[in-house]
């Protein structure tokens, strides 16, 4: 996959990877894997939520979802899963 120039003459790139996309599927994708190289581009998409969540499954977010406005509760669904969106973002930050 690469870039494209849209009929609107918008240059399109497509997503590689996105969290919320990822914590619904059970297999997961191993980014310590990956390789990056110069002149490559690969677009990551992730939600704030799901970066203070850690989210690795939507019964994570979904169990959280009443306390998105009570930070003191909301801070009791953080997870440590090493596939969790926060942990993937480190992978790649790191």
């Amino acid at each position: 996959m690469k870039p494209y120039i849209n009929w609107d003459r918008l240059i399109r790139c497509p997503y590689h990877w996105a969290d919320d996309v990822a914590c619904m599927y059970e297999q997961k994708i191993d980014f310590t894997r990956f390789s990056f190289f110069e002149n490559h581009y690969f677009i990551i998409s992730f939600h704030p939520i799901n970066l203070f969540l850690n989210t690795e499954s939507l019964n994570r977010y979904e169990s959280a979802r009443s306390y998105f406005q009570n930070y003191e509760q909301l801070k009791k669904y953080q997870g440590d899963s090493p596939i969790g969106s926060r942990s993937v973002l480190n992978i790649f930050l790191n």
